[in-house]
Protein backbone atom coordinates (compact mmCIF):
# COMPACT_ATOMS: atom_id res chain seq x y z
CA UNK A 1 0.00 0.00 0.00
CA UNK A 2 1.12 3.70 -0.86
CA UNK A 3 2.02 6.41 2.17
CA UNK A 4 1.02 9.14 -0.04
CA UNK A 5 -2.01 10.73 0.09
CA UNK A 6 -4.22 10.58 -2.60
CA UNK A 7 -4.99 12.92 -4.58
CA UNK A 8 -8.75 12.50 -5.26
CA UNK A 9 -11.25 11.49 -3.02
CA UNK A 10 -15.10 10.01 -4.13
CA UNK A 11 -18.27 10.64 -3.12
CA UNK A 12 -21.04 7.85 -3.96
CA UNK A 13 -24.53 8.24 -4.66
CA UNK A 14 -27.10 6.09 -5.12
CA UNK A 15 -27.51 5.83 -8.66
CA UNK A 16 -31.00 8.21 -10.04
CA UNK A 17 -32.45 4.59 -11.18
CA UNK A 18 -32.35 3.95 -7.32
CA UNK A 19 -33.39 6.83 -6.04
CA UNK A 20 -34.93 9.84 -8.10
CA UNK A 21 -33.86 12.42 -5.98
CA UNK A 22 -29.85 11.59 -6.43
CA UNK A 23 -30.17 12.53 -10.74
CA UNK A 24 -27.87 14.75 -11.83
CA UNK A 25 -27.58 16.38 -15.15
CA UNK A 26 -25.46 15.00 -18.16
CA UNK A 27 -21.80 15.51 -17.67
CA UNK A 28 -19.95 17.50 -17.36
CA UNK A 29 -21.85 19.43 -14.68
CA UNK A 30 -23.18 22.58 -14.93
CA UNK A 31 -20.64 24.62 -12.50
CA UNK A 32 -23.15 26.32 -10.42
CA UNK A 33 -25.14 23.13 -10.04
CA UNK A 34 -25.13 22.19 -6.32
CA UNK A 35 -25.27 18.13 -6.13
CA UNK A 36 -27.60 16.54 -4.10
CA UNK A 37 -25.80 14.73 -0.79
CA UNK A 38 -27.52 12.23 1.38
CA UNK A 39 -29.06 13.23 4.35
CA UNK A 40 -26.49 12.00 6.51
CA UNK A 41 -23.74 14.15 5.33
CA UNK A 42 -25.94 16.94 6.22
CA UNK A 43 -26.83 15.78 9.83
CA UNK A 44 -23.02 14.47 10.65
CA UNK A 45 -21.77 18.21 9.31
CA UNK A 46 -19.53 16.67 7.00
CA UNK A 47 -19.32 14.96 3.36
CA UNK A 48 -18.61 11.23 3.41
CA UNK A 49 -15.73 10.25 1.04
CA UNK A 50 -13.77 7.41 -0.09
CA UNK A 51 -9.95 6.79 -1.25
CA UNK A 52 -10.37 4.71 -4.55
CA UNK A 53 -8.55 1.98 -3.05
CA UNK A 54 -11.88 1.58 -0.16
CA UNK A 55 -14.22 2.27 -2.62
CA UNK A 56 -14.97 -1.97 -3.46
CA UNK A 57 -15.44 -2.02 0.77
CA UNK A 58 -17.33 1.18 0.74
CA UNK A 59 -19.86 -0.26 -1.30
CA UNK A 60 -19.79 -3.44 0.36
CA UNK A 61 -20.74 -1.79 3.66
CA UNK A 62 -22.89 0.45 2.93
CA UNK A 63 -24.52 -0.05 -0.72
CA UNK A 64 -24.23 -3.62 -0.46
CA UNK A 65 -28.63 -3.58 -1.36
CA UNK A 66 -27.77 -1.26 -3.74
CA UNK A 67 -28.17 -2.14 -7.43
CA UNK A 68 -26.35 0.84 -9.15
CA UNK A 69 -24.22 4.50 -7.86
CA UNK A 70 -23.04 7.20 -8.95
CA UNK A 71 -19.00 8.03 -8.12
CA UNK A 72 -18.05 11.60 -8.12
CA UNK A 73 -14.52 12.20 -8.25
CA UNK A 74 -12.78 15.07 -6.66
CA UNK A 75 -9.62 16.47 -6.24
CA UNK A 76 -8.41 16.62 -2.41
CA UNK A 77 -6.76 20.29 -2.75
CA UNK A 78 -10.59 20.90 -3.88
CA UNK A 79 -11.99 19.83 -0.40
CA UNK A 80 -8.66 21.57 1.37
CA UNK A 81 -9.39 24.97 -0.12
CA UNK A 82 -12.90 25.01 1.42
CA UNK A 83 -12.46 23.41 4.67
CA UNK A 84 -10.45 20.56 5.58
CA UNK A 85 -10.03 16.74 4.63
CA UNK A 86 -10.06 14.08 7.59
CA UNK A 87 -8.21 11.17 7.14
CA UNK A 88 -9.81 8.15 9.01
CA UNK A 89 -8.34 4.36 9.44
CA UNK A 90 -10.18 1.15 9.72
CA UNK A 91 -10.88 2.12 13.51
CA UNK A 92 -12.95 5.31 12.45
CA UNK A 93 -10.08 7.13 14.37
CA UNK A 94 -7.67 9.59 12.60
CA UNK A 95 -4.83 7.49 10.37
CA UNK A 96 -1.89 7.60 8.43
CA UNK A 97 -2.75 5.72 4.97
CA UNK A 98 -3.64 3.33 4.62
CA UNK A 99 -7.03 5.02 4.37
CA UNK A 100 -10.65 3.55 5.05
CA UNK A 101 -12.31 6.66 4.53
CA UNK A 102 -12.39 10.47 4.85
CA UNK A 103 -14.45 12.88 5.62
CA UNK A 104 -14.93 16.63 3.94
CA UNK A 105 -15.46 19.37 6.42
CA UNK A 106 -16.73 22.00 4.26
CA UNK A 107 -19.26 24.73 4.83
CA UNK A 108 -21.74 24.90 3.45
CA UNK A 109 -22.05 20.72 3.50
CA UNK A 110 -22.36 20.94 -0.57
CA UNK A 111 -20.59 19.99 -3.94
CA UNK A 112 -20.88 22.21 -6.36
CA UNK A 113 -20.81 21.28 -10.22
CA UNK A 114 -17.43 22.66 -10.46
CA UNK A 115 -15.75 20.69 -7.74
CA UNK A 116 -16.18 17.55 -9.26
CA UNK A 117 -13.62 15.80 -11.68
CA UNK A 118 -15.34 13.42 -13.21
CA UNK A 119 -18.54 11.19 -12.99
CA UNK A 120 -19.42 7.70 -13.41
CA UNK A 121 -21.65 5.45 -13.12
CA UNK A 122 -21.45 1.74 -11.46
CA UNK A 123 -23.78 -1.07 -11.87
CA UNK A 124 -23.32 -3.86 -8.84
CA UNK A 125 -22.66 -7.59 -10.65
CA UNK A 126 -24.41 -10.25 -9.29
CA UNK A 127 -21.41 -10.74 -6.80
CA UNK A 128 -19.72 -7.76 -6.18
CA UNK A 129 -18.70 -4.41 -6.75
CA UNK A 130 -15.00 -5.20 -7.23
CA UNK A 131 -14.91 -6.14 -11.35
CA UNK A 132 -17.49 -3.24 -12.06
CA UNK A 133 -15.19 -0.62 -10.25
CA UNK A 134 -11.79 -2.30 -12.04
CA UNK A 135 -13.46 -1.74 -15.38
CA UNK A 136 -13.19 1.93 -14.54
CA UNK A 137 -9.95 1.62 -13.06
CA UNK A 138 -8.67 0.21 -16.40
CA UNK A 139 -10.24 2.99 -18.33
CA UNK A 140 -8.11 5.64 -15.83
CA UNK A 141 -11.55 7.25 -14.11
CA UNK A 142 -8.70 6.52 -10.51
CA UNK A 143 -5.95 8.18 -11.43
Amino acid sequence: MSSEVPAYVYKILPHESVDPSFSLPASPLPTDYTIPLPKLDHDDGFVHLSASTQLATTLELFFKDVTAVTVLKIAVEVIEKRGRLEWLGPDGQASPPPYACAHGWVNPVELRGHEIQGVIEVDRDELSWTTPLKAHEDQGFFK
